[in-house]
């Protein structure tokens, strides 16, 4: 009995490095982030614009209210992250690994499209990194 439960949590642990390094391959968003941010500010906020980029994958097209709150949270992490000294293609080249595939780009081009012209007032703006 003591064999099987070592051997379980050997495969577990196997299993859970595995994933983790599926996670990271050298082309995965999270991989990129580490390797082109010299600080934790600039990490936290490209993690930030990450995270609102995938948001754009599960986006409902038809429902107006949640294409404003997604181009929004998208316009934030931007300009957040710009105040760290992230740059615009440091931005767009994430954005290049979150939408590689053929259907990922359709997504975003329909994005890009349809999203509103959002003008933020950037004093009300809160880039608490924290």
């Amino acid at each position: 009995m003591a064999t099987s439960i070592l051997l379980l949590a050997g495969c577990q642990h196997i299993s859970t490095r595995t994933l983790n390094f599926t996670e990271q391959s050298s082309s995965s968003p999270l991989n990129w982030i580490s390797q082109h941010t010299s600080s934790a500010q600039q990490k936290k906020a490209l993690l930030r614009v990450n995270r609102a980029q995938q948001r754009i994958k599960q986006l409902d097209f038809s429902s107006n209210a949640q294409l404003f709150k997604v181009t929004k949270q998208n316009q934030v992490a931007n300009y957040c992250a710009m105040t760290t000294g992230i740059t615009l293609d440091q931005i767009d080249a994430l954005k290049a690994l979150n939408f590689k595939s053929p259907r990922q780009a359709k997504i975003l081009a329909r994005y890009e499209q349809d999203s509103p012209r959002i003008k933020l007032d950037i004093n009300a703006i809160n880039c608490d990194f924290d």
